[in-house]
Order: structure tokens, then sequence, then C-alpha cells
């Protein structure tokens, strides 16, 4: 499996430098911060990943499902 087949969407409690490192090394991924989500709910952001096929990168358990 490679982690490049997948796109990601970052929540607000990964750090910015953690987004840019993996972009850095060909990841498809965005941070909530970057598509004006901060602060959102957790249905709002599983919302939008699943609309654009990503999975959520998380540090919290999301109670949404």
């Amino acid at each position: 499996m490679n982690l490049r087949q997948f796109a990601f969407l970052a929540d607000e409690n990964i750090h910015p430098d953690v987004t840019a490192y993996w972009r850095g090394h060909g990841l498809d991924i965005v941070s909530v911060k970057e598509v004006g989500l901060m602060a959102s709910d957790d249905v709002v952001i599983l919302r939008r990943a699943k609309a654009e096929n990503r999975l959520v990168l998380t540090m919290t358990a999301i109670s949404a499902l």
C-alpha cells in the first residue's frame, strides 16, 4: 500500500509542519484551516472529507459516525 494513493484532510490538531512535511513528500493533503473549516463540528469535517474522497487525519476520536 502506498500512502500517495490516498487524499487526506488534516484536522486542526495536526501541526501545520506535519501537513507541510507530507505534502513535500508527495501526499495530497490539505488542512481544515486551508479549506476554511477551523473550529467546525466533526460532522462538517467528515462531510467535506467524504465529498472529496479524503481520509481524515486527526489526533482525536471523531464521535459523529
